[in-house]
């Protein structure tokens, strides 16, 4: 077989990655073959045969000649035994010329005694390097680019510092002797690559201006979240040293960390903050559990709004900070950090805490600051004295978290006239509770709960006289087949479907048996409808043919409804 430097650059890459695939089928020969000619010359893209071999090398270290190593690289033995050995760290950075980009790794191997590199690195961004970090090492890249662009310091120099915890995240950014992070040329193409590819990327801004900034990001990044309707978030936001819109860019996150739009107290402007909490939550969480851990700073107002922040937040497990105003300094300060795997300890019962009037039957459940009288079925807990100071707020929202737990039996409506962070803090420890209706002003603005208490039911058609009660708030969504599908998977249900064609083609459409019924139905509060509407409008009397409802059905003129009775 001719030697590796005599085969073209393809069929090299091709040999090197079968090696790679079946290291066992390697023989002296052919690693003595890659060893003579590594490294090889580095490619302006592709593959790199470097990192290729070396991989190979320290899979079969057992064949490798040291003494031969020593020689070809010009290190030392003791060098070269690190180079087979030593635990590495992978991270990475985009590369792009304006015409292309992609998603490059770099394989660090720390601790040698002088920094090297067989890829071109120039040897004052190595010493820059080496003198940031205070360490030598080895550094290579999987694929092949324009070394002297220098945009993948900042990610050598992170996995210097902080090894695996940033193998999920990408950098770019040159850095200065000093230790600052200098602009880098194609910004936006290396942002729109991350994006694409779902990996958070931190480049330089005024905000990560040098690596004390990175350090601040990396091992103390808090996300600040502002909910206050109608408010401006400045104030709050000084206290952070990361704005907004740097850490959207990173995550690639779709939702605002703010939420400023008026709140005109119906149900309709509570879903649609709902809506953009749900979603911002699952983004955050993702970002958590997959990339980095951080803290969440929060501020919110109304009451609502902080006790359904608090049930969603819980879910997400990041730690929370809450924050509250002191009108007297015009500022935010820290009033407690929760952390949903931390269990709190507080001695004391209720009783001692709040005045409290408990009812044989429970329908409601009042927590205020002044008593009311709410009727004979509400439970009433009145704190005996003012809630003065709010770092306690969280200890009393625990206790009677455990307390309601112990005695609400169905599903129950709840009236705050509290602090917000108290309100926060019992919606964090209440969030997985079966069924709570919460309101506002003494409406019902929403009703959460890790299950709806009431029935599922598969319409056709939906109509104001189907709800039983006289008066009732009704939530009415839009959503996608495969969430009908989930929902009828993951739920007991009643098909309410009035015609047999129908029936039949949702039977072949949902790939469940849908029956057809023809019975009036009363829909009682905590009752949800999934109702499948016909976009198009039938004649006078006209019943759809099921060959009719596949037409429909195949050009999309149609559409499921999530009602929810409130």
């Amino acid at each position: 077989m001719p030697s590796l430097n005599e085969l073209s650059p393809e069929l090299r890459i091709k040999l090197l990655k079968g090696y790679l695939a079946t290291p066992s089928k390697l023989t002296k020969d052919n690693l003595e073959d890659i060893l003579n000619n590594f490294p090889f010359l580095f490619p302006q893209r592709g593959d790199n045969p470097n990192y290729l071999a070396l991989k190979i090398m320290r899979e079969r270290k057992d064949l490798v000649n040291l003494s031969r190593l020593v020689e070809r690289m010009g290190l030392s033995l003791e060098d070269a035994e690190k180079l087979l050995n030593r635990g590495s760290v992978e991270v990475m950075f985009p590369v792009s010329n304006g015409r292309e980009t992609f998603m490059n790794r770099a394989f660090l191997i720390p601790d040698l005694s002088v920094p090297l590199s067989p890829d071109g690195v120039e040897d004052e961004t190595l010493e820059i390097l080496r003198e940031l970090s205070g360490k030598g090492f080895f550094l290579i890249f999987e694929k092949g680019f324009d070394v002297k662009t220098r945009s993948f310091m900042l990610s050598v120099y992170a996995g210097f510092v902080w090894g695996d915890k940033v193998k999920n995240v990408a950098f770019t950014g040159v850095l200065s002797p000093e230790g600052k992070i200098e602009a880098v040329e194609h910004l936006k193409g290396k942002i729109d690559r991350a994006r694409a590819e779902g990996v958070p990327l931190i480049f330089p801004s005024p905000s990560m201006s040098g690596i004390r900034d990175l350090r601040r990001f990396l091992d103390d990044l808090t996300v600040p979240l502002f909910i206050l309707p109608g408010k401006s978030e400045e104030l709050f936001l000084k206290n952070f040293p990361f704005p907004e819109h740097y850490i959207r860019e990173v995550f690639h996150l779709r939702n605002p960390l703010s939420y400023t739009q008026p709140f005109d107290e119906s149900p309709e402007s509570f879903y649609k903050f709902a809506k953009w909490l749900d979603s911002l939550t699952e983004e955050l969480k993702g970002a958590y559990e997959r990339f980095l851990k951080f803290d969440i700073a929060l501020t919110s107002n109304p009451l609502v709004f902080s006790f359904y922040a608090g049930v969603c937040l819980t879910k997400t497990r990041i730690p929370v900070r809450f924050f509250a105003y002191e009108s007297q300094n015009k500022t935010y300060r820290e009033a407690f950090r929760l952390e949903s795997d931390k269990p709190l300890h507080i001695k004391g019962k209720v009783e001692d805490i709040f005045e409290v009037n408990e009812p044989k039957e429970i329908e409601s459940v009042f927590i205020g600051t002044k008593s009311k009288n709410y009727g004979n079925k509400t439970l009433s807990l009145v704190f005996k004295e003012p809630l003065i100071d709010e770092r306690k707020a969280h200890l009393y929202a625990y206790l009677i978290a455990t307390y309601l737990r112990s005695k609400l039996k169905n599903c129950t409506l709840i009236t705050l006239e509290t602090s917000n962070s108290f309100a926060f803090a019992l919606g964090y420890f209440l969030e997985d509770y079966k069924c709570l209706a919460l309101t506002h002003r003494g409406k019902v603005v929403h009703r959460i709960g890790g299950e709806f208490a009431g029935n599922l039911y598969l319409l056709n058609a939906f109509s104001l006289s189907m709800i039983q009660s006289e008066k009732a708030f009704i939530e009415v969504e839009k959503i996608l087949v495969r969430e009908v599908v989930k929902l009828l998977e993951t739920n007991p249900w009643v098909s309410y479907i009035s015609h047999e064609s129908t029936a039949k083609v949702l039977s072949r459409f949902l790939g469940r048996e849908v029956q057809m019924r023809r019975e009036k139905l009363a829909l009682k509060p905590g009752d949800r409808a999934l109702v499948f509407q016909i976009e198009v409008r039938p004649k006078e009397g006209q019943v759809f043919t099921e060959e009719e409802i596949d037409n429909i059905i195949e050009n999309g003129l149609f559409s499921f409804r999530l009602i929810k009775i409130l």
